[in-house]
């Protein structure tokens, strides 16, 4: 009964490959071949011949005769290091005095508006921060690092999620680890392939990267050129008449700044919005320079 058995099985195995495609055919065939060839090959050993094996006398003399040669440059001894730090104060006329905040001291200069840090904002001198930074650290301890994503998600993450949906008016809220990661990571998040993009030329390197990993199908308008973003919308809408079933199968955005980085100007929020409502996009605004600065703001318990 199981010879028979056995011989059914065969057969039914022996008709489904007949069955199949003779792509599949010629497929599985290079696959055994190639087996079998790996099977038969021998060990591969490297070849020693002409080497001459050093005895331990040279051995041990090379050993004595071998320098070590530093990395980097030797270490500079405190004298010089004042020394250059006067040089450079002399070279430069405008050295900063106090500790980075919206406004700082330069040379004889007090109250300069700082445009060299992005901490315009004035939180990483703000008394109030350092206050509970250090009640945190009483209270969680400290480390090399912290982020989320390594020791995983505690209750401070949650309430600071809270607290944002609440600032911003919306359900929930979710706390990256960088800035940078923050439109790298979300973008590709919404977005797949085939999926349409239309984004404004002077977006920062973290919307740029964001894009591209998405793999989407990316469309650049002219910067803050809502004329040339009408343009692209009515292009692609022009080739839908074609394919009348493409956009069923794509999402589509609009992705900008509200406050350009690079440029420091603002987007045309209000007429983009109607382009986007006319043209039925979604809308992906990076807020990284603008919230909290701009506009007037609840204020949180």
């Amino acid at each position: 009964m199981q010879g028979i058995y056995s011989i059914e099985f065969l057969t039914e195995q022996a008709k489904a490959w007949v069955s199949m495609n003779q792509y599949q055919h010629l497929l599985e065939l290079m696959c055994v071949l190639l087996s079998i060839y790996f099977w038969l090959q021998r060990a591969y050993k490297p070849k020693s011949k002409g080497k001459k094996k050093l005895t331990r006398e040279e051995i041990e003399l090379a050993c004595k005769q071998w320098k070590s040669v530093p990395l980097g440059e030797p270490p500079h001894s405190a004298a010089e290091v004042a020394w250059k730090r006067n040089s450079l104060a002399a070279e430069y006329d405008y050295v900063m005095k106090s500790e980075s905040r919206e406004t700082v001291d330069v040379a004889d200069v007090k109250g300069a508006l700082n445009l060299a840090s992005f901490n315009f904002s004035g939180l990483q001198g703000s008394d109030q921060v350092k206050e509970a930074c250090a009640e945190t650290m009483k209270h969680y301890g400290c480390g090399s690092c912290g982020p989320r994503g390594f020791y995983g998600t505690t209750d401070v993450h949650l309430r600071c999620e809270e607290r944002v949906a609440e600032f911003c008016g919306s359900k929930d809220a979710i706390v990256y680890s960088f800035g940078t990661a923050t439109m790298s990571s979300v973008i590709p998040a919404f977005c797949k392939r085939d999926d349409v993009l239309i984004c404004d030329e002077g977006v920062s390197y973290a919307v740029q990267a964001g894009c591209h990993l998405s793999r989407s199908q990316i469309h650049w308008f002219k910067h803050n050129d809502v004329e040339d973003l009408k343009r692209i919308l009515e292009d692609i809408r022009q080739a839908d008449v074609a394919d009348p079933k493409r956009p069923s199968r794509q999402r589509r955005f609009i992705v900008l700044e509200a406050l350009y980085t690079d440029y420091g100007d603002f987007s045309p929020l209000k007429e983009i919005i109607k382009l986007k409502k006319q043209y039925k996009y979604r809308l992906i605004v990076d807020e990284s320079n603008s919230i909290g600065v701009l506009g007037e703001l609840p204020l949180l318990p």
